[in-house]
């Protein structure tokens, strides 16, 4: 689900008010830009899967022409592409999971993303749940377990 949405019941930022926007694919400087402009810059930084959606009801509602196009260097913005460019940092040392610390322990931080898979399973299908506990059994011991 995106946090960028074409429409938003309550309006926390006033219009004079808004100056940069950021989020992980970008940060937009909107300041005294016209409302297209504003929208156009959103729509480049929001994440891909929902770049489209996005465009269609901004295109839709008149907020933006119906020429614009997302210009290729904003197409890509995934969760994929940014693990992609950071992972070599990462080997480094570089981003850790919880830059100022956590209280969990390594067993807990694996069991938060055991429990994480197995939610997502969930959601998607009874039937593929079944099949991945089933093969979770036959699966053997990790060394650090």
């Amino acid at each position: 689900k995106s946090n960028i949405v074409f429409n938003y019941g309550s309006c926390t930022i006033p219009k004079h008010l808004r100056d940069i926007i950021i989020t992980e694919y970008g940060i937009a400087d909107v300041r005294g830009k016209p409302e297209k402009e504003v929208i156009a810059e959103m729509i480049n930084i929001a994440d891909s899967r929902f770049q489209k959606q996005l465009l269609a009801q901004a295109k839709k509602a008149g907020k933006i022409p119906l020429d614009y196009e997302i210009p290729p260097e904003y197409r890509n913005n995934t969760p994929e592409r940014l693990q992609e460019l950071l992972a070599p940092y990462q080997a480094q040392g570089y981003f850790p999971p919880f830059p100022f610390g956590t209280d969990f322990s390594p067993e807990d931080l694996q069991l938060a993303g055991s429990m994480k898979a197995l939610n997502a399973r969930l959601s998607s299908s009874p039937v593929k749940t079944v099949i991945g506990l089933l093969a979770e059994l036959f699966r053997s011991i990790p060394a650090s377990a």
